[in-house]
């Protein structure tokens, strides 16, 4: 595939031990964050996160919080 792709998840930073949330893309053996939110958001509910992944070729999608 060509072009971006675009990946979409829900997510929830409620309470007061809520750090931060990051979405990297590795590939090539380097990795680079795309998308992050820090805090806490002051809402129980759950939010949609939409991020573009524009890599061609072999990648992992990598959520670290």
């Amino acid at each position: 595939m060509r072009g971006a792709q675009w990946m979409t998840f829900f997510y929830s930073m409620y309470g007061s031990t809520v750090e931060s949330l990051s979405v990297y893309v590795r590939a090539k053996g380097k990795e680079e964050r795309i998308w992050s939110r820090h805090g806490n958001h002051l809402s129980s509910n759950w939010t949609k996160g939409c991020v573009a992944v524009n890599n061609n070729g072999t990648y992992q999608v990598v959520m670290s919080g």
